[in-house]
């Protein structure tokens, strides 16, 4: 990385231009239905492919119901490595203590009580550390509310 490119905290005029009740709301669902597809993967699943496509036929023996259930467990894999990897780019914008308290609050699901003990920050210290960390990765999905924004719950 670049010397001169200094991964910082946003600043809170800029944080301040959204609701962080609704954008963290929203980040909370996302990031539960992200830890549900990471129990459904598995990266030990491996297709594969034939070189000469007239050996590949269809089972008929196999009820719709079980390519379905296939069809299921392959996007939830690509859903899954697609998040990881945008998620590990967002990761490199992030300051150490915005990496920290994801892993932690977000990623791991524990409380701000607990970021606070091994981030060595008092629980009102880690809220800019909170606000810009949810925002980076919240604008990065498209999961941010501007405060003049009016949505309708999902």
């Amino acid at each position: 990385m670049n010397d001169e490119y200094e991964v910082s905290l946003l600043s809170t005029k800029f944080i301040n231009k959204y609701d962080m009740d609704k954008t963290i709301c929203r980040l909370i669902k996302f990031m539960e239905e992200y830890k549900k597809l990471e129990f459904q993967s598995s990266s030990e699943t491996c297709l594969l492919t034939a070189k000469d496509f007239s050996q590949i036929f269809v089972d008929r023996s196999f009820n719709n119901d079980t390519y379905f259930k296939l069809d299921k467990k392959i996007d939830a894999e690509k859903e899954y490595n697609e998040i990881s990897y945008k998620i590990s780019i967002i990761n490199k914008k992030m300051t150490a203590e915005e990496k920290a308290y994801f892993s932690i609050v977000f990623r791991d699901m524990k409380t701000e009580y607990v970021a606070s003990n091994i981030i060595g920050r008092s629980r009102n210290g880690l809220k800019i550390i909170r606000n810009s960390c949810a925002l980076k990765i919240a604008i990065a999905f498209n999961l941010d509310v501007l405060k003049s924004e009016t949505i309708i719950d999902e």
